[in-house]
């Protein structure tokens, strides 16, 4: 990434949505948060705290490998994975259940807790700190979960599974408290299950929009000194997990600017489907509907095609500056920067792109009570989680 592509090395912004995204986490955690000059700001899309196994805890993904590949009886097990043709490998690499599960997760594969790359779970490095700080972006979609969860899902039971499945170590305490702060909204969409969205809220809070928050507000002191915030499943409790609680400093803390997002325009065939303002949508207007992989909804060249230019001009201030400001499009709002305290709730306040009920629109929002509650009680338990 230097002069060789015609790109200044002292100006990098990383960025990616979704895995991508979980990637910049990573960058910005790798090795303690060490700062080796590599890049100069991020922008997340929909970042995922997916799940992060030890070395121990992932054994069973090579174990699993290595019977359906008839290596088991070999004397180097890996010698003999290796020197299988590939086309053989791929055939049987598929995703198994975790120990403990009943099927298996939607994504198997996750970075290693090897204590050297990746030193700690997400959740504990961005609330001890130990991340590089500098100017970012992160947001979200509002139903995120809804391109994930199995649309047929008819029965509470069925939902508990599939979260279930996906993070194989949450408690039953865990499941019945997530059951009471995500109640099923009974919305109706042609071939669901009556669950489908019950489970689709709880899956995208779970993974990517309340870590969005979470990594928002751990760039301001106020995040560490906003005392604890009370919750009717727990005592006074702190906004950062129990765990990573003593090692948090705000010493440490800096003034570097980060901003977040909601994305909420609607199109018409996606919300009569009920997929909502689902997962990484929001690509098809920070590229272009013309640049994304597959075809873009058609809204995005039609009644949507007002967002394309005016969220390329935020996205494209903030490679340019990194500050989403200095040229964004005339006569659009400025964007906030996030800071934790403020706002009705004092969850701070991000950009919503489009309005309330979808449409066209951008403006300001804060995030309300009832969404601050659902994260502090995820935030609590999301590295028990190993998120």
């Amino acid at each position: 990434m230097g002069t060789e592509f015609g790109g200044n090395p002292k100006h990098v912004v990383i960025g990616g949505n979704s895995a991508g995204a979980a990637s910049v986490t990573l960058h910005l955690t790798a090795y303690g948060g060490r700062n080796d000059g590599l890049f100069h700001a991020s922008a997340s899309e929909s970042q995922s705290f997916g799940t992060i196994f030890t070395v121990a805890e992932s054994q069973y993904q090579y174990d699993s490998l290595v019977a359906r590949t008839n290596c088991t009886g070999s004397s180097n097990t890996l010698e003999c994975l290796r020197n299988l043709p590939a086309a053989a490998l791929q055939s049987v690499n598929i995703n198994v259940p975790s120990p403990g599960a009943s099927s298996p997760p939607l994504y198997m594969y996750s970075p290693v807790l090897d204590h050297d790359l990746v030193q700690d779970y997400t959740y504990a490095a961005y609330g001890k700190g130990n991340f590089i700080h500098l100017p970012a972006i992160y947001g979200d979609d509002t139903n995120e979960g809804t391109n994930f969860v199995p649309e047929n899902t008819s029965t509470i039971n069925e939902s508990d599974e599939f979260i279930r499945n996906q993070w194989a170590s949450i408690t039953p305490q865990q499941v019945n408290v997530i059951n009471q702060l995500y109640p099923n909204p009974n919305l109706t969409f042609p071939n669901s299950g009556p669950y489908w969205r019950q489970a689709s809220d709880a899956y995208g809070e779970i993974r990517y929009i309340c870590p969005g928050i979470f990594c928002s507000a751990s760039y301001g002191p106020s995040f560490s000194s906003s005392g604890s915030s009370s919750s009717s499943y727990g005592q006074r409790r702190s906004p950062i997990p129990p765990q990573a609680r003593r090692h948090y400093s705000q010493s440490i803390r800096s003034n570097t600017a980060v901003w977040n997002y909601r994305y909420n325009v609607l199109d018409p065939t996606q919300a009569a489907e009920g997929y909502g303002v689902p997962h990484t949508v929001e690509l098809n207007a920070i590229f272009g509907p013309e640049y994304v992989n597959g075809a873009a909804p058609a809204s995005y060249e039609a009644e949507n095609s007002w967002i394309v230019p005016l969220i390329q001009a935020y996205w494209i201030s903030f490679i340019r500056f990194f500050d989403p400001n200095v040229v964004r499009l005339h006569g659009s709002p400025a964007w906030e920067p996030y800071e934790w305290g403020r706002g009705i709730a004092g969850a701070g306040s991000r950009l919503r792109f489009g309005t309330e009920d979808g449409g066209q629109g951008v403006e300001m929002e804060d995030i309300q009570w009832q969404q601050k509650k659902r994260c502090e009680y995820l935030w609590s338990i999301g590295i028990s989680l190993r998120q």
